[in-house]
C-alpha cells in the first residue's frame, strides 16, 4: 500500500502514480498509464492511498519505486509518503 499526501500549484494540475516492481509496472497501472494521485478536479490538495500488486513473485530481493508524473499546468508535490509491502505464502 502506498499512501502520500499531495498537492499542485494550480487547481487543474494533476498526478498521476504507478508503482514498479524491478522493471516490472504492478497493478494497476502500466507502463504509460497509472493510478490519479491528484486529479484534476479543482482541489488543490489531497490525501491518497492505493493498494498495488504484482502476482507470481518468488521470494527474493526486489526493489519498489513509485513514479509519479504531473499533468497540465503548474508544479505536483507529494510528501509524508509511506510505503508497506506484504508478502503472502502461494
Amino acid at each position: 500500500m502506498f499512501s502520500a499526501e499531495a498537492w499542485g500549484s494550480a487547481s487543474n494540475t494533476a498526478i498521476n502514480w504507478r508503482a514498479k516492481v524491478n522493471a516490472t509496472y504492478a497493478l494497476p497501472g502500466d507502463a504509460t498509464q497509472g493510478v490519479w494521485m491528484k486529479p484534476q478536479d479543482g482541489t488543490l490538495f489531497t490525501g491518497v492511498s492505493h493498494n498495488f500488486y504484482l502476482s507470481n513473485v518468488s521470494a527474493g530481493l526486489y526493489m519498489v519505486n513509485m513514479e509519479w508524473n504531473v499533468y497540465n499546468a503548474g508544479t505536483g508535490h507529494a510528501v509524508r509518503r509511506t510505503l508497506i509491502v506484504v508478502a503472502l505464502p502461494e
